[in-house]
């Protein structure tokens, strides 16, 4: 998904003439095969018509910031193409990008994503999962509320690391040493000379949003980047030593990224209205069932 918005933006070079908008969002593991779910997608978003609000009295959000702001709403889908530019080719709400199908190859779809910044000018990069329902209202206003000093910066997500006390379990973010395992990534393994025992700090990958100087900054050394077998360690990795700000959204505990809460009957509305995204919501009937309780007058997602 792409929002736009003329009140928020970057400035751009007099000799470009980018779309201009404040989020730029995007789903990277859209396929040839999914035209059904790219299809469905495409009606939930629609029915934002085109915009969300944040701030001000009539605000449907708990944020802090009480200046009202506005955004308007797209989609986009990140597809292969063998025959696509090194920069992608943008047909409608489609980046065609020329990298193999596959789920295995979803680092690379990502890696090429970065092309965005050729022709967009955004505020923030919107990576999302084709199985992660959105609520945009509520994520414009995190990033409303977001002290302007730190904007520029920000990697938001589910962070991911080492002995956090939230950590479900002792492996959350530690390198997997044994090739049997199945999260072993042999890449990152030979680039460490096997001396890691954690992974750089990293956003988990069913959701996550980058500032528009990280991306340009990815963008412009992406030819010098490493892909290693998991796209959001390799995400982390590279912004390891880059000035860029973690913003916890929730934490792997509080998360839900294996529920799809927004589907299941047995959890309250009080519930479902304090996520900002849902993960793992595999089928059409999923995905339909939360657009159907969310997307909804009053509710603020």
């Amino acid at each position: 998904m792409v929002m736009w918005s003329p009140r928020l933006l970057l400035s751009t070079p007099s000799h470009l003439s980018f779309p201009r908008m404040s989020f730029a969002s995007c789903f990277p593991a859209a396929s040839q095969a999914d035209a059904a779910k790219r299809e469905l997608l495409r009606q939930i978003y629609d029915k934002y018509e085109g915009w969300v609000k944040v701030g001000g009295p009539n605000s449907l959000t708990e944020g802090t910031n009480p200046e009202p702001r506005e955004f308007t709403v797209s989609v986009v889908f990140v597809m292969s193409k063998e025959t696509a530019p090194p920069e992608g080719e943008l047909v409608g709400d489609i980046l065609y990008v020329a990298v193999p199908e596959g789920y295995r190859n979803i680092v690379l779809k990502t890696k090429a994503m970065l092309c965005l910044v050729r022709h967009f000018d955004f505020e923030f990069l919107l990576k999302a999962d084709d199985d992660s329902f959105v609520c945009l209202t509520r994520i414009a206003s995190m990033l409303h509320d977001l002290d302007p000093e730190i904007s520029g910066k920000v990697y938001a997500g589910v962070p991911t690391a080492c002995n956090q006390s939230t950590n479900p379990d002792y492996w959350n973010g530690r390198v997997m040493k044994n090739p049997d395992h199945r999260w072993f990534d042999s890449k990152y393994v030979q680039h460490t000379l096997g001396g890691l025992d954690c992974f750089p700090a990293y956003m988990q990958g069913a959701f996550y949003i980058l500032a528009q100087p990280l991306v340009e900054h990815l963008y412009r050394g992406h030819e010098h980047l490493e892909c290693f077998t998991n796209e959001d360690v390799t995400i982390g990795s590279w912004l390891m030593g880059v000035d860029r700000e973690m913003v916890e959204m929730y934490n792997l505990h509080t998360s839900h990224l294996w529920d799809c809460l927004c589907a299941r009957t047995q959890i309250t509305v009080k519930t479902r209205r304090k996520q900002m995204f849902f993960h793992n919501c595999k089928g059409l009937s999923q995905l339909k069932l939360c657009g159907t309780r969310l997307l909804r007058p009053g509710v603020g997602c």
